[in-house]
């Protein structure tokens, strides 16, 4: 266990200091080649040593040094092709026409449309010459200009830079930076080709996709069915904007964002409908054949695929008769995950989705069981949310620069309904694809309404109460350095083998503290509500 945890995070630090620092790719293999050679003599003078000296562990020092130096090495050489091979040689460069397949869903607004190509060939102006390029350009067109994923396109303009939204705050350049694209078509003159291009696979998940969020909105209809879509597939475009924006604002954007929560309800509703009619191995594949099929379907996000990795971990688990450990789960699917794709370790949702994933590893169960005198509903959910939240609180506060003052209560309210919710809807979804099974999907969707209209309430009554939450404009990324430092301190102090009653002590006080604190913020939220309706 300790060695997958050391070797995923001198891989993580290692790609977050290249990624900061960018050294040159020559460097990162002068010092690999110094740390493997510091590994070899490392490991023969322990040998000579007869294994006895209990100093620095030379040989693991050595090892951790070169992963780090290779996973810098494997950020830098995602890095985009600055040749003709490459889409950047051609940027500002005017009249060029590319062609290329639509990799992923396209986006609609009221005045745009935006979609990403993965383009094959190029031609400069005035030339015939097709050069083969690789690279992806996202693409903006007019409203009224609709492509379908997988067709095969022909687009004339000028490839530019990824420039900053004037007015907006949200990362716009950074946000396509992570998903390795570096150049925007705005515009530009388009050509249909043929259709059916992209992976036969995909192809077929993405109208599977598209019928699922046909059924929810025929049988589950307002912003309530726009919800359950965001709940199940965590597509957030048949949301109101105003909807999406009040869930930022309480607090709960995360439940609109598949991840492990997901993952979690699919295995616990595939046992309980399966546990009676298959042996407990079956159960297992079938759980697996789900949780692949599901990260299929919903596209394969980053933090999707996290919590994928680490359900089939679980799973896998089981059938070889081993003991699943939480934290090899979580450093085994970021490993992963940065091996194929490093930049996902800059993605938003990665991040948000992996520290509150290891905020519930980590600080849930030092608290849970110490807090016997609680309710066990109010102590459970208290200490979940906490958990979660104490663990991603200064990365919200940097990348939205806004925290939540509701958000405690709204997810203590909201949280138990979505499991009915997933399950109702689920329901819904495989009643739907069968049409003589219309009436079954008709009565879920009726009760998976009401529901929803009970989340769809809380959270819009909530976000309109004037202290909400609170705007922090500045925040220095230090802070988020010294934050996780202290936390990480005080957890390694209290959790030290020879803790002493004092830390015990200090460690349940912690919990019971924060709980209380919590509990203490719901009651004033209540009651400030309370007498905010009377004078009303």
């Amino acid at each position: 266990m300790l060695s997958i945890l050391v070797i995923t995070i001198a891989w993580l630090t290692g790609i977050f200091l290249q990624g900061w620092l960018n050294f040159p790719a020559q460097n990162l293999l002068r010092a690999a080649g110094l740390c493997l050679l510091l590994v070899g003599t490392g490991w023969l003078y322990t040998r000579w040593k007869g294994g006895t000296d209990k100093g620095i562990n030379i040989p693991l020092v050595g090892l951790v040094l070169l992963v780090g130096c290779l996973g810098g090495l494997r950020l830098a050489s995602a890095a985009p092709s600055t040749g003709p091979d490459g889409l950047l040689y051609y940027r500002d460069q005017p009249g060029v026409t590319l062609s290329g397949i639509v990799s992923a869903e396209p986006l609609y607004t009221d005045r745009t449309g935006t979609f990403r190509l993965e383009v094959k060939d190029i031609r400069l102006s005035g030339s015939s010459q097709l050069i083969e390029v690789s690279g992806q350009v996202y693409v903006r067109t007019a409203a009224g200009v609709e492509v379908e994923q997988g067709e095969l396109l022909r687009l004339s303009g000028t490839l530019a830079q990824p420039k900053e939204i004037s007015g907006d705050d949200f990362p716009y350049r950074d946000w396509l930076k992570r998903q390795g694209i570096y150049t925007t078509l705005d515009y530009p003159r388009l050509e249909k080709l043929a259709t059916g291009q992209d992976f036969l696979i995909g192809r077929w998940f993405y109208r599977l996709n598209a019928q699922t969020r046909q059924i929810v909105s025929r049988y589950v209809p307002g912003e309530e069915g726009g919800l359950l879509v965001g709940l199940l597939l965590g597509y957030k475009n048949d949301m109101p904007a105003d909807l999406r924006q009040d869930f930022t604002t309480v607090g709960l954007a995360h439940i609109i964002a598949v991840s492990g929560s997901n993952i979690a309800i699919g295995i616990l509703l595939t046992n309980l409908a399966l546990g009676r009619f298959f042996k407990r191995r079956m159960v297992v594949w079938l759980t697996l054949g789900i949780i692949l099929f599901y990260v299929l379907l919903v596209g394969a996000n980053p933090a999707v695929l996290r919590a994928g990795i680490m359900g089939a971990m679980a799973q896998v688990g089981l059938l070889l008769g081993k003991e699943y450990t939480g934290l090899i789960g979580l450093a085994t699917s970021a490993l992963l995950l940065t091996l194929w794709q490093p930049e996902v370790l800059m993605d938003v949702s990665f991040q948000l989705s992996f520290m509150a994933t290891l905020g519930l590893m980590l600080l849930l169960p030092g608290w849970h069981y110490k807090q016997k005198g609680w309710l066990k509903f109010l102590r459970d959910g208290l200490s979940s949310t906490l958990a979660a939240e104490a663990m991603i609180l200064p990365l919200v506060i940097y990348y939205f620069h806004r925290v939540s003052l509701v958000s405690l209560l709204t997810n203590l309210l909201v949280l138990p309904a979505l499991g009915v919710i997933m399950a109702l809807g689920g329901l819904v979804v495989a009643a739907g694809m069968l049409p003589w099974l219309g009436w079954l999907a008709q009565g879920a969707g009726g009760w998976c309404w009401l529901f929803l209209a009970y989340v769809v309430s809380v959270v819009e009554f909530f976000a309109g109460l004037p202290f909400a939450s609170l705007e922090i404009p500045l925040f220095h990324p230090v802070w988020i350095f010294l934050y996780y430092l202290v936390l990480g301190v005080l957890f390694w102090w209290c959790r030290l083998e020879d803790t002493s009653r004092v830390k015990q002590r200090l460690w349940q006080l912690a919990g019971n503290g924060l709980a209380a604190g919590g509990a203490f913020l719901v009651a004033a939220v209540l009651w400030t509500v309370v007498i905010t309706l009377w004078i009303a």
